[in-house]
């Protein structure tokens, strides 16, 4: 499942309902417009481990998510790249 957001943060109650109604095991949400003053506690979707990148701080916009399911196991794998925004 994919989603463009804007502001990842007002729209979580639909993202929550769309989850528990399609059960992807992978979500991916651009310009979720998150930053580090929004906790990794306030994004936790239920049976999904999050991945983060936020947007750069005092700048509204961008943002990467990446939520997959805890059956996978997954594991963050940090690149070194030239883009900014990844996860």
């Amino acid at each position: 499942m994919s989603l463009n957001a804007r502001s990842v943060v007002n729209m979580l109650d639909l993202l929550q309902a769309t989850v528990l109604d399609v059960k992807p095991d992978v979500i991916e949400i651009t310009e979720s417009w998150t930053q580090d003053n929004i906790l990794d506690s306030e994004l936790i979707l239920n049976g999904y481990q999050l991945f983060r990148c936020d947007g750069k701080t005092g700048n509204r916009g961008g943002g990467v998510l990446l939520y997959v399911r805890d059956l996978l196991n997954p594991i963050e794998f940090r690149t070194k790249t030239e883009y900014g925004e990844n996860v």
